[in-house]
């Protein structure tokens, strides 16, 4: 490897290493990540037989990405939930990511600046961010490793063609398929390489073109089944909005003018948020204008293909990246996103590595002293702006609130921010957003009900009824609803209100067993212990293997003085989990005045290990 290369490689860690850094001491968000992280068992279970059938058997995120599981697990392994570990995964794959490309490029080119600089634009570009500093992106910057991989051994492969290499090349497909199926254009990517630089299509013969496309079918076939099973599993997931909520007509809309918005975010990148709302239906005017655009910019780079052919190549390896996600499958709320370009990107940053040096040579004889300047100008301030947008992502708060700052005007942003500032413990801070959503989405029934939990947890009780019934004015048959105004009723004192709230909110709503557990505490609260008992045994009767409604059913039994049947319910609670504080804790107590004491101690000393809070008693 020439020495200039060497340079250039060792330029590109540096960029990623001071610019990235930082993530090293983030901590999860409170967004995905609890999906992929946080609150995944799984996940959390680390690298065992049972992790491994789940990884290939689970498509709960949307995708069937087993090998994304799979690298969260052995992180998990390695970390534990120090945040820190994953984001510095993220990074090496993202500089892993940058390096191969540099090299893949300056292989098939021979262009050691123009490599070197498309590099460098995806090392540093603010819109990558969000795919390195995230940790439910790792499918992201996983996937685009085995992109490059792929790509690398395809061109391998073309320097001495054997079954051997193209096993390989199509081995490394279907493990960046199993990290994300954002590699269903990558078989697409490779006609366009065969154009150029790779020179396999000099003229347009349709009996070559077929060759070729025939030499891919494998990767075609391997494609299309991954987004067979891409849709499934979102559809699964309950991620495909309906049409009554994103009509063809609005998505199709929404996509003309996203294709040309990212152009824009690539070229200004600037007030960049994790998420931006859908907009709906499009003016006119912006459908005119971003078609009128793009077929412009696509009829020009056609012309010019003969005498700047990386032109069309690298315009139709953005437009066709960013095809599986430019939302005609509209998947979630949101109209576009940052991480969609990890890859589309590197299009338009080869259209203008090769196209800028080309133009200028036109115009001035000596243009090495002015592409450098420029360059350098140019990295130097996507640089600031990179590092500055990877602190955005140093936690929640700090996440919710750059978002906030940029669409201020969305009441699900809102209520992010104010769950992140309470789980913080800031209350007062919280609840002011969650009355921000509320006022921007006034006839919205979940942010109605929202507020009316925030309050709640804030202790306002009066107030969370008082949004509660805002909710239930909205939609009369809000089960969640009835449930939180029978919780504050009950803190309030409104015993029979809030019995016949649980009673509704049992008509209604789906999570019945938490409302069968509130309904029976209030019933024993109230004095009405039969009643009491008559809702416990029917919850019991629906979920026989529940612990907490058998421990609950006992304390009642024990208020009632019939200890044996009591006892005979915390053993039933202790059997179906042995690791239950308060029933050892309960059934010692009882033992305790049966005379039983070694059993007694056994089951103090079990509560007390599980829960030190639990006092040991002097006997």
């Amino acid at each position: 490897m020439k020495t200039e290369a060497k340079i250039v490689l060792l330029i590109l860690i540096a960029l990623v290493l001071i610019l990235y850094w930082p993530a090293q001491n983030f901590e999860f968000v409170s967004y995905d990540d609890n999906i992929y992280v946080t609150n995944n068992s799984h996940v959390q279970g680390g690298l065992t037989v049972e992790g491994l059938i789940w990884a290939f058997t689970n498509m709960g995120a949307g995708f069937w990405h087993p090998l994304t599981w799979l690298s969260l697990m052995l992180d998990f392994e390695l970390y534990g939930l120090n945040g820190g570990g994953y984001h510095g995964t993220n990074i090496l794959f993202h500089l892993l990511n940058s390096l191969l490309l540099f090299l893949i490029l300056l292989r098939m080119t021979d262009k050691l600046w123009q490599s070197g600089f498309v590099a460098a634009l995806f090392a540093v570009h603010p819109l990558h961010v969000e795919s390195v500093a995230w940790v439910a992106e790792r499918k992201d910057v996983l996937s685009t490793f085995f992109w490059m991989l792929t790509m690398g051994a395809y061109v391998h492969y073309l320097a001495r063609p054997s079954l051997f290499r193209y096993l390989g090349m199509v081995v490394f497909f279907i493990l960046g398929l199993m990290a994300k199926p954002m590699l269903v254009t990558l078989p697409f990517v490779l006609l366009l390489l065969d154009y150029w630089p790779l020179n396999r299509l000099k003229e347009m013969d349709w009996s070559v073109i077929k060759r070729l496309i025939a030499e891919k079918t494998p990767l075609f076939l391997l494609a299309f089944i991954f987004s067979v099973l891409t849709f499934y599993a979102e559809g699964h997931l309950g991620a495909l909005p309906s049409q009554v909520d994103f009509p063809i007509v609005t998505r199709i809309s929404n996509a003309i003018v996203v294709f040309f918005a990212y152009l824009g975010k690539m070229f200004q990148p600037v007030e960049l948020s994790f998420y931006y709302p859908h907009p709906g239906m499009r003016p006119v005017w912006q459908i005119v204008l971003s078609f009128m655009t793009l077929t412009g910019i696509s009829v020009f780079v056609m012309a010019q293909a003969r005498r700047y052919p990386y032109l069309p190549v690298g315009w139709f390896f953005y437009l066709g990246t960013l095809v599986p996600v430019i939302g005609i499958v509209q998947v979630g709320g949101h109209g576009m996103a940052d991480r969609y370009t990890y890859i589309p990107l590197i299009g338009v940053f080869i259209m203008i590595a090769w196209g800028i040096p080309e133009w200028l040579g036109l115009l001035f004889r000596k243009t090495r002293m002015i592409l450098a300047i420029c360059a350098v100008t140019v990295l130097s301030i996507l640089s600031v702006l990179c590092f500055s947008q990877v602190k955005v992502w140093q936690d929640s708060v700090t996440l919710f609130s750059h978002a906030v700052r940029v669409n201020s005007n969305d009441g699900k942003l809102q209520q992010l921010l104010g769950y992140a500032l309470m789980e913080k413990g800031r209350w007062e801070e919280g609840i002011v957003h969650f009355h921000t959503a509320a006022r921007i989405d006034k006839d919205d029934s979940s942010s109605h009900y929202n507020l009316g939990a925030a309050l709640s947890r804030g202790g306002k009780d009066q107030e969370a009824a008082q949004s509660f019934l805002k909710a239930l004015q909205l939609k009369p048959g809000y089960g969640e609803a009835y449930q939180g105004l029978g919780q504050a009723y009950e803190r309030l004192g409104r015993f029979d209100d809030a019995r016949a709230c649980y009673e509704q909110a049992l008509m209604h709503s789906k999570n019945r067993f938490a409302i069968y557990n509130s309904l029976a505490l209030l019933l024993s609260r109230m004095g009405k212990y039969d009643e009491s008992e008559k809702v416990y045994k029917k919850a019991i009767a629906l979920w026989p293997d529940h612990a907490g409604l058998r421990n609950n059913y006992a304390m009642l039994l024990k208020l009632q003085g019939r200890t044996e049947e009591s006892m005979s319910q915390f053993r039933a609670a202790l059997r179906l989990r042995d690791d239950y504080a308060n029933a050892h804790y309960e059934l010692a107590i009882m033992l305790s005045k049966y005379g039983r004491r070694e059993e007694a101690r056994d089951h103090f000393r079990r509560a007390a290990r599980i829960n030190p809070s639990y006092p040991m008693p002097l006997f």
